[in-house]
């Protein structure tokens, strides 16, 4: 992974299964140190928790550029 020249980020999901929430910091704090990501984002899909940060992360690292495709309507 080292030497990428994409931005790399680490979405872990399930976050709401993990009880008490406090035994998640740990092994975040592990990923961060052992994974050379742009980000790490905690979300749970199932309750739409977090998934505006991960938006908002991956739309920071887009590049701006004129659509691809004509508009649909």
């Amino acid at each position: 992974m080292r030497g990428l020249k994409q931005p790399l980020f680490v979405v872990v999901n399930k976050v709401d299964r993990v009880f008490p929430k406090e035994q998640m910091l740990p092994f975040l704090e592990d990923l961060t140190q052992r994974v050379p990501a742009s980000g790490i984002v905690p979300i749970s899909a199932l309750q739409s928790d977090n998934l505006d940060r991960l938006v908002d992360l991956v739309g920071s690292r887009l590049p701006v550029s004129p659509p691809c495709l004509p508009p649909m309507w």
